[in-house]
């Protein structure tokens, strides 16, 4: 069978995320019409087009060091998560992080519950899952995801490993960790693709390149290469359909929208073999995201991953979108091609839009049972409005933080709301600082801001 994995370089293991950016523009930002074009030589001579072979398939990938060659402006990109999501280990070595060096995480793993066992050296690791900002995932030399004692690192201060049950966990989360990926077709008639990257048993699929690269976001560069132009190359993804998904080439190739991958597996995703959400399947319809999960205490930070669901900020019983940001793309605040993670890093500045940008000249309230200063000096807007990275924004203080005006109608086995609406309780956003007395607070606050 094809090995589909390009052969990537040193800090450039991962060659292009939009976070799953997926996110921004392709080249210069701006929106002229003048297209951007490839760098003249030296001599002012004729145009530097980078050589990419002719191939019989319709779209294929050049990868991000090809894209760099004219789009030298981004290369903040190499730097950013998104970039690192999925690292190939070579030559019996950690992947090259940068700013942070992980080669004795492997130290941390214990109890590996995969039939590989617990890995003694990098050899026994065919690829590791992020690495960056939170933690990091192993697969083992088989493809499978390494499950057991402690089988996942988690970067705390210091670094520890976690636990999570089972015995090896088939990877099939190159749809969002990858560049290209197309899911093994396993379904009976079914040849679409019948191959696993570099003949694993344990990948679910295969993938042109590790992480989420510049033609995630994108789509495929061969025809943009050739001739560069605004139209053979798309600047923000608007996602991808079922049919897309279910065609003959699985949309390989195609750009990939944010929404796609900061949702939840169980509302936005679109996972093989119908490539139907369950939102769709209850809403009907071929959108992307879905309804905000009511989350637990142990996942209060991660609605970063589901970002693309509390953005959209759909009502969880009718479908809809009813907040003033339903509309936004990632774009309007972030630039995909830095890192908010690395901010103080030479090239990663702005790369988060401040919030007093829109909306300037905001001041807290000099109101009773509220201290102004306090909040003026010891919070940030992200405090309040986005709790646990959530991107909901509105904070709605009306009602107790339990009143089934917070959530949907939709209750699970043990009588608890399932979904959430999309504006924030005071347990959201005023737990944090006051957690005896949250509501007891907001009850007394008629308005945080000035009018």
């Amino acid at each position: 069978m094809m090995n589909l994995t390009p052969v990537k370089r040193s800090l450039r293991i991962l060659t292009l995320a939009a976070t799953v950016a997926m996110l921004a523009a392709c080249g210069s930002d701006d929106n002229s019409d003048t297209d951007v074009v490839p760098p003249v030589d030296d001599n002012g001579g004729s145009v530097i087009v980078p050589p990419v072979e002719d191939s019989p398939q319709a779209l294929t990938y050049v990868g991000t060091d090809t894209c760099l060659t004219c789009h030298s402006d981004k290369k903040s990109f190499l730097e950013t998560n998104h970039n690192f999501m999925l690292n190939k280990v070579l030559e019996g070595k950690a992947p090259d992080y940068a700013f942070v060096d992980r080669s004795d995480m492997l130290d941390l793993l214990e109890g590996i519950g995969n039939a590989a066992g617990t890995p003694a050296t990098w050899d026994d690791v065919s690829y590791v899952i992020g690495g960056t900002k939170i933690g990091m995932n192993f697969i083992d030399k088989h493809g499978y995801r390494m499950q057991g004692e402690k089988s996942s690192v988690f970067f705390s201060n210091p670094p520890i490993a976690t636990s999570e049950e089972g015995t090896g966990d088939i990877y099939w989360c190159g749809k969002c960790h990858a560049t290209g990926w197309k899911d093994y077709t396993y379904e009976t008639g079914d040849n679409r693709n019948l191959n696993r990257q570099d003949d694993l048993p344990g990948m679910g699929g295969t993938f042109a390149a590790g992480g989420v690269q510049c033609e995630a976001c994108h789509g495929s560069g061969s025809e943009h290469i050739k001739s560069p132009s605004k139209t053979n190359i798309t600047r923000l993804a608007t996602g991808r359909s079922t049919a897309d998904l279910l065609a003959e080439d699985m949309a390989f190739g195609k750009p990939v929208a944010c929404g796609e991958c900061h949702t939840s597996y169980t509302e936005g995703a679109k996972m093989y073999p119908k490539f139907t959400s369950g939102f769709n399947a209850e809403f009907g319809g071929d959108s992307l995201n879905g309804r905000v999960p009511v989350l637990q205490e142990s996942q209060s930070n991660d609605s970063g991953r589901i970002a693309g669901d509390t953005l959209k900020g759909l009502d969880p019983d009718t479908g809809i979108g009813i907040t003033k940001k339903s509309n936004f793309h990632c774009s309007a605040c972030h630039d995909i091609h830095k890192s908010p993670f690395n901010k103080d890093k030479p090239g990663h500045e702005n790369a988060v839009k401040e919030c007093s940008e829109c909306h300037a000249g905001k001041k807290f309230a000099d109101v009773g049972g509220m201290s102004q200063g306090a909040h003026e000096f010891f919070t940030e807007c992200k405090d309040c409005h986005m709790p646990g990275l959530n991107h909901t924004f509105k904070i709605d203080l009306s009602h107790p933080s339990d009143d089934p005006y917070y959530f949907g109608d939709a209750r699970d086995a043990n009588n608890k709301p399932v979904w959430k609406q999309p504006f924030n309780s005071a347990a959201d956003s005023c737990k944090k600082c006051h957690p005896d007395d949250y509501d007891d607070r907001a009850a007394r606050v008629p308005s945080i801001h000035e009018k």
